[in-house]
C-alpha cells in the first residue's frame, strides 16, 4: 500500500492494516447442555447437547471450565450444537466474523482504499494465542481467560458384529470424538469414547457368511484447536 496504517506485531506479522478486513467480536454469552442424550438400543450414552446462535461465516469460540466440550454441527437454520461429556454443563461462547461497525464514536477508525470501514476499536479483535493439536494438557500464560477455536475434531466409529446375550447377531457400533476443557492453567484435551451400542439384528450366530472382524469407520485426523485471548471481551 502507498498510503494508510500499518501497525505489525513482536511476531513480525500485521496486526492491522489499512486494506485487510478485521476479524472481531459479534458477540457471546453463556449456555447450559441438557440432561443425557437418550439413543435407542444403546449399551450406554454420556453426553448431553446444547446450542448457541450461528450464522453461516461465524467463527464459534467455546470454554468450559466443567466438562469436556466440543463443537459438534453448525447448522443453517440459526444455531450451532455444542457436546458435552455429562449432563447440564455450563459453557461460555464468543461469536467473531468480518468487522461489523460498532456505532461508537470515540477511537480509532481504519478505511480501506475505497472508503469501507473494515475496523474501528469499539469491538474487541479476534487475538490468536497459538494452536494446540491433539490430546493431553496444554499450559498457557496465567492471569488471562482462554477460548478455543475448533479447526479440526478427531473422530472414530469403531463396528463389529457380536452377540448381545439373545443367540442373534447384531451390529456394535463405538463412536469416539475429540474433546477440549478449560483448566487453571489451560486445557485438557481428550478423545473420547461417547456412545455405543447395538444398532441392528444381522442373523444368528451359527449363521454363515457373517463377518465378525473388527473394523473402523472414517478418518482418525487429531484435534486441531486454535487458542483465543478472550480477557476482558
Amino acid at each position: 500500500m502507498a498510503a494508510g496504517i500499518q501497525c505489525w506485531g513482536d511476531h513480525g506479522l500485521f496486526q492491522i492494516d489499512g486494506s485487510t478486513p478485521m476479524l472481531s467480536l459479534k458477540d457471546k454469552g453463556s449456555g447450559t447442555t441438557g440432561g443425557i442424550f437418550s439413543m435407542s438400543n444403546a449399551d450406554y450414552v454420556n453426553f448431553s447437547l446444547g446450542s448457541i446462535p450461528y450464522s453461516p461465516g461465524d467463527l464459534i469460540a467455546l470454554q468450559c471450565y466443567g466438562a469436556p466440550i466440543a463443537l459438534s454441527g453448525k447448522n443453517l437454520d440459526g444455531s450451532a450444537q455444542v457436546m458435552a461429556l455429562g449432563a447440564n454443563v455450563g459453557f461460555n461462547w464468543w461469536r467473531y466474523c468480518r468487522h461489523i461497525p460498532s456505532g461508537t464514536n470515540v477511537g480509532m477508525e481504519i478505511y480501506d482504499g475505497s472508503g469501507a470501514l473494515i475496523y474501528d476499536t469499539g469491538r474487541p479483535i479476534l487475538q490468536v494465542v497459538q494452536e494446540i493439536g491433539g490430546a493431553g494438557d496444554f499450559s498457557l500464560p496465567g492471569g488471562r481467560s482462554y477460548a478455543v477455536l475448533t479447526q479440526r475434531t478427531y473422530s472414530r466409529k469403531d463396528k463389529d458384529v457380536r452377540d448381545n446375550g439373545t443367540g442373534f447377531a447384531w451390529i456394535h457400533v463405538d463412536a469416539y470424538h475429540g474433546f477440549i476443557q478449560s483448566t487453571g492453567s489451560g486445557f485438557h484435551a481428550v478423545n473420547e469414547l461417547f456412545a455405543g451400542g447395538f444398532v441392528s439384528v444381522v442373523g444368528r450366530m451359527d449363521q454363515q457368511g457373517i463377518d465378525f472382524n473388527m473394523y473402523t469407520l472414517g478418518g482418525t485426523q487429531d484435534n486441531l484447536f486454535t487458542v483465543i485471548d478472550v480477557t476482558n471481551t
